[in-house]
């Protein structure tokens, strides 16, 4: 199933977002001026591993919130050697 994200106004009527409420029907809406936020980051937890298991404070969770790992660090993209907002299926070798 698709979770939808947030939804943001825009005002213009080249803006326009389709949703399902309920999620699950049929019953199919569509809002003009609106426009999709899209996900911009994502952080893994493994319980037991130190690298990435949950945020324990304050600054740990704004970080993680921020795409970066829980010290405030990047991510690495494994294949470009460049930081990313997605860590690949290789994060928690480093």
């Amino acid at each position: 199933m698709f979770c939808p994200g947030n939804i943001s106004y825009t005002g213009s009527n080249n803006d326009s977002v389709i949703l399902y409420r309920p999620v699950t029907s049929n019953n199919r809406i569509v809002k003009r001026g609106y426009k999709n936020l899209y996900l911009t980051s994502y952080t893994p937890f493994l319980n037991g591993n130190p690298l990435i298991s949950p945020p324990v404070n304050d600054r740990e969770y704004f970080n993680v919130l921020q795409g970066l790992k829980k010290d405030g660090s990047v991510w690495i993209n494994s294949m470009t050697n460049l930081p990313t907002g997605f860590p690949d299926q290789n994060f928690w070798r480093r």
